[in-house]
C-alpha cells in the first residue's frame, strides 16, 4: 500500500514537471538559449536562422526517410520480393540517415561559428543533460518519477 505523504509528494512533483516542460516548450529554443547562455541579439538572430533551417531540411528528410521505410514493407510483402529492389531501397534509405545525421553535425558547426567557447560548452552541457533525462530508466518517458508503491 502506498504511503500518502509519498503519493501526495510525487503527484506533486508530477505536477510541477507538468507545469515546467509546458512553460519551457511555450519559450522559443532561442530565447531560452539567450538567456541560459546570456547571447546577445544578433547571436539570438543566427541561432534562429541555423535552427530554422535545421529543422526544415531534416523534417524534408523525415519524410524521405518514412517514403523509404514504407517501399521497404510494401516489397516485402509482395509475394515475391525482388532482392535487388530491397538493396536499392536500404541503400536510399541509409543515405538518407547519413543526410540527416550531416544535419544535425552541420548546424552543430554552424553554432559551434556563432557561440563563444564557453557559450558553446554552455550550449553541449545543456544539450547532454537533455538527453540524459530523456534515457533516465526512473523517467517514464523521460517526464517524471517512477510511481511505485512501498511495501
Amino acid at each position: 500500500m502506498a504511503d500518502t505523504n509519498t503519493t501526495e509528494e510525487t503527484m506533486k512533483y508530477a505536477v510541477l514537471m507538468a507545469l515546467a516542460c509546458m512553460t519551457l516548450s511555450a519559450a522559443s529554443p532561442a530565447a531560452r538559449l539567450k538567456s541560459e547562455l546570456s547571447l546577445t541579439d544578433e547571436q539570438v538572430k543566427k541561432v534562429s536562422a541555423v535552427m530554422m533551417d535545421g529543422r526544415t531540411k531534416a523534417e524534408k528528410k523525415m519524410i524521405d526517410l518514412e517514403r523509404e521505410k514504407l517501399n521497404l514493407r510494401e516489397e516485402m510483402l509482395k509475394d515475391a520480393p525482388d532482392a535487388g529492389r530491397v538493396k536499392a531501397i536500404l541503400d536510399k534509405k541509409a543515405a538518407v540517415e547519413a543526410e540527416l545525421a550531416f544535419i544535425k553535425m552541420k548546424g552543430e558547426i554552424d553554432l559551434k561559428g556563432i557561440f563563444s567557447k564557453e557559450q558553446f560548452m554552455q550550449w553541449r552541457g545543456m544539450k547532454h543533460r537533455m538527453e540524459m533525462m530523456k534515457h533516465r530508466p526512473d523517467m517514464p518517458m523521460g517526464r517524471g518519477p517512477q510511481h511505485q508503491e512501498k511495501h
